[in-house]
């Protein structure tokens, strides 16, 4: 082969694999490019969302505090839960008939006052409360006498605690007393209403033998 017929394969040769070379090159840079391109398009379109998340938070209207009941209310729910156990015990009297259904009714009534208060009195945690019966341990016409009349006093107790008659005075020990007695008093009226209920269809069901 004549020398410079060998020259001119080799020189084709050589110019063959630079291009090749650089493409393959410009392959990888427009690669990388492509790259970084789709990761800063990434990375930028995270920062936005966090910027719409915080701009959500701030533009969210802040949650009004619960309204504090003012001294009217928490009156009247004082004088509904005395006058409601009132009540409640004059059905207790053992000259009358017990009429479960308004034993229920009156029960259920003075644990919603009761309970109404708890939410209205920053009063502090009740230790010790009174241990109160379960319902099925209140199944005959005289246990829920007996019950209701305990509630009667519970109530009577609270209600006349000598830290509501001074409100501007702070005592701890009378403060005790008062969320103690309020906790018997939801919890025993709650059994009280149960009883009366399970009373009830006892009554029924002999009523219909």
């Amino acid at each position: 082969m004549p020398d410079h017929t060998r020259r001119l394969k080799l020189a084709t040769f050589f110019a063959l694999a630079a291009l090749a070379c650089a493409s393959s090159a410009r392959a990888q840079v427009t690669s990388s490019s492509a790259a970084r391109a789709a990761a800063r398009a990434d990375a930028e379109m995270r920062q936005r969302m966090l910027w719409d998340l915080e701009k959500l938070k701030k533009d969210r209207p802040a949650r009004a505090p619960e309204p504090r009941p003012d001294y009217r209310e928490v009156a009247e729910e004082f004088r509904q839960l005395q006058l409601v156990n009132y009540s409640l015990a004059g059905l207790a009297d053992p000259k009358l008939p017990l009429d479960l259904a308004r034993v229920r009714k009156e029960s259920a009534e003075v644990r919603k006052r009761a309970g109404r208060l708890k939410g209205y009195l920053s009063l502090p945690e009740a230790e010790g409360a009174p241990k109160q019966e379960k319902a099925a341990e209140i199944l005959t016409p005289e246990s829920l006498r007996s019950a209701v009349g305990r509630l009667d006093g519970l109530v009577n107790s609270f209600a006349w605690n000598p830290v509501f008659q001074q409100p501007d005075v702070v005592d701890l020990e009378l403060s005790t007393k008062a969320s103690r007695d309020l906790a018997g008093i939801i919890g025993l009226s709650e059994q009280i209403r149960r009883s009366a209920e399970e009373l009830g269809k006892v009554t029924r069901s002999v009523a219909k033998k």
